[in-house]
C-alpha cells in the first residue's frame, strides 16, 4: 500500500501535469525549490500544511486534491478541469455561499 507522501505525490503531479506545468514552472510559481517539487512527486519528502496549503493555491485546487481527497483516475481532460475549479471555489467559499451554490446546483440539475 502506497504511504502517504506517495499519494500526495502522485496527486501533486497529476494536478501540475493537467496544468501542462514543468517542475520548474511549479517551483517557480510556489517559490520552492525544483530538487523539493521532485522530491515531494517521489514521495520522499514530507510537505508542510503550508507548502500543501501554497502548492494548492499556485495549482487552483483545494488541498484536499492533493491529499487525494477529491481527485481521482477516473476523472481526465477537460472534465477534470472544470470539476476541480468549481471545487477550489467551493473550497473558498463560506457557509452561506455554499448553501447558495448547493441551491443553484440542485435547480440546474433537476429533471422536470
Amino acid at each position: 500500500m502506497a504511504s502517504l507522501k506517495q499519494n500526495f505525490g502522485t496527486h501533486l503531479r497529476q494536478a501540475r501535469k493537467l496544468r501542462g506545468w514543468t517542475q520548474s514552472e511549479l517551483a517557480e510559481a510556489a517559490e520552492l525549490s525544483l530538487d523539493m517539487i521532485g522530491r515531494m512527486e517521489r514521495g520522499t519528502a514530507s510537505p508542510s500544511l503550508e507548502t500543501i496549503e501554497t502548492l494548492g493555491t499556485v495549482l487552483n485546487v483545494a488541498p484536499a486534491t492533493l491529499l487525494g481527497g477529491v481527485m481521482d483516475s477516473a476523472r481526465s481532460g477537460k472534465r477534470a478541469k472544470l470539476l476541480e475549479r468549481i471545487e477550489s471555489r467551493l473550497a473558498k467559499a463560506n457557509d452561506q455561499e455554499l448553501a447558495l451554490a448547493e441551491r443553484v446546483i440542485t435547480a440546474a440539475l433537476s429533471k422536470p
